[in-house]
C-alpha cells in the first residue's frame, strides 16, 4: 500500500511539471480532493505539496482545502492533522453524511454517528478552525423527524458550543451502473419523490438561514467569510488547473 501511494506522488509530480506550462502565477488556492486524500500519509501530501512548489505553485494559499473522511481522522489522530496544518492546510471539508447510524450503513460508510461527532472535535482541538461538513438529502427513510435532529446534531457538533463554518448538502443521485441503480432496477429500493426532496432541501435552507448561515451556492452554506474561496471561483468561471486521476482543466 505504501508503494501504491509513493507512485500516485510521482505520477501526479510528473504530471504537474509536464503540465507547468498551464499554470500562472495567479493560482491562489489549492485544493486536495476526490473524497479519501485522507488516506494518504503525510508524507505522500507533502511530496504532492512539493512537486508543486517546485512547478510554481507554492503557498501560503488564501485556501488550502483538503477533504478527509471521518474515519481516516480517528484512525490517524491529531497529529496527522497537526501534520495537515504544517502543510498549510487552512480548511478542512469532512464527508459527515449523516449522523443516523441506519443510514451510514446503508451508505457502506465506514464510520458511525460517533466517530463523526469525534473526528469533528479531533480537528477542531487540532487547530483547524474552517471545517465544512457534508450531509445528504433526498433518502426516502429521512423522515421530516430524522431530517431536523440531523441538521440540529450538525450545528451542534462541536464540543466548544461553535458551528461549522461551512456545511455543503447534496441531494442522493443515482448514477447509472452503480449498485444503487442495480437496486432499483430490481425494485428493492426506490428514490424519494420529487416532493419529499423537495421539502428536505426548504428545511434545510430554512434551518441554516435561521442559524446564520448565507446561501450563496445551490447546495453550500457558510457563515459569513467563510464561503469557500476555491469553489466559489469555478461559479465565476476561473481558470483553474486540475491534476490526478479523472481530474481536468479549464
Amino acid at each position: 500500500e505504501a508503494e501504491m501511494f509513493e507512485k500516485f506522488a510521482q505520477s501526479l509530480s510528473k504530471e504537474a511539471e509536464l503540465r507547468a506550462g498551464e499554470i500562472t502565477d495567479q493560482v491562489n488556492t489549492l485544493y486536495i480532493g476526490g473524497g479519501t486524500p485522507s488516506v494518504l500519509p503525510l508524507s505522500v501530501l507533502g511530496d504532492m505539496v512539493k512537486a508543486l512548489s517546485e512547478v510554481g505553485v507554492s503557498g501560503p494559499f488564501s485556501e488550502f482545502t483538503v477533504e478527509v473522511n471521518p474515519e481516516d481522522i480517528v484512525e490517524k489522530g491529531p497529529e496527522y492533522v497537526e501534520g495537515l496544518l504544517r502543510l498549510g492546510v487552512n480548511r478542512v471539508s469532512m464527508g459527515v453524511q449523516s449522523f443516523d447510524d441506519g443510514i451510514l450503513k446503508w451508505m457502506n460508510r465506514r464510520h458511525n454517528a460517533a466517530n463523526a461527532v469525534k473526528a469533528y472535535n479531533i480537528l477542531e482541538d487540532a487547530g483547524v478552525e474552517n471545517i465544512s461538513i457534508d450531509l445528504i438529502f433526498g433518502l426516502p427513510q429521512i423522515s421530516p423527524a430524522l431530517w431536523d435532529e440531523t441538521l440540529e446534531r450538525a450545528l451542534s457538533v462541536s464540543s466548544r458550543g461553535v458551528p461549522p463554518k461551512h456545511i455543503s448538502s447534496y441531494q442522493l443521485s443515482v448514477e447509472p451502473g452503480s449498485a444503487l441503480a442495480s437496486l432499483v432496477e430490481k425494485g428493492v429500493w426506490s428514490e424519494a419523490p420529487e416532493e419529499l426532496c423537495a421539502a428536505q432541501y426548504a428545511r434545510l435552507c430554512e434551518v441554516l438561514r435561521t442559524a446564520g448561515y448565507n446561501h450563496y451556492e445551490i447546495s453550500n452554506f457558510a457563515l459569513p467569510g467563510f464561503e469557500a474561496v476555491h469553489n466559489s471561483a469555478y461559479w465565476r468561471h476561473v481558470p483553474y488547473i486540475g491534476l490526478g486521476p479523472g481530474a481536468h482543466s479549464c
